[in-house]
């Protein structure tokens, strides 16, 4: 069991910039609820930079790169973790972005986010918008760039 692990974020937003898209050099942890599941974000990185047409979900979370460095606690408002959007050209797909594998890693799984797996599955496969994402873009506060 690795007691550390992460993406390869530099060659992530590579890939994706192509599309205007970009993962943060932050890392942030904390508890929070969405869709009325218990989430717990363990170590991931923010969305720094997204379409302004996409879906983005917005959550506080603590600093964690100032926490283990400082050893300061910093509470970040409103970090953007959960992107989601579909292509402008004809016949494109959507890509959806999360920060975290941890929750659906079962090396460092606190709380299971399966249901998240499969909600952005349904989304990215099927072009459906599950309604728990969609409630969480009506809720105001939960979500930014629509």
């Amino acid at each position: 069991m690795p007691d550390a692990g992460g993406a390869n974020v530099p060659a992530l937003n590579d890939l994706i910039s192509v599309w205007g898209m970009a993962f943060s050099d932050g890392h942030y942890e904390g508890d929070f609820t969405m869709a009325d599941h218990d989430m717990y974000y363990a170590s991931g990185c923010s969305i720094a930079k997204f379409p302004g047409h996409g879906i983005v979900i917005a959550k506080t979370l603590k600093d964690q790169v100032l926490e283990v460095l400082k050893q300061e606690t910093a509470i970040v408002e409103g970090g953007p973790i959960l992107g989601m959007y579909q292509t402008l050209s004809e016949g494109g797909g959507r890509i959806a972005l999360y920060g975290d594998s941890n929750c659906i890693d079962d090396s460092h799984r606190q709380k299971d986010c399966f249901w998240l797996l499969d909600a952005l599955l349904q989304y990215t496969s099927y072009s459906m918008t599950p309604p728990s994402l969609t409630q969480l873009q009506e809720q105001g506060g939960s979500s930014r760039w629509l």
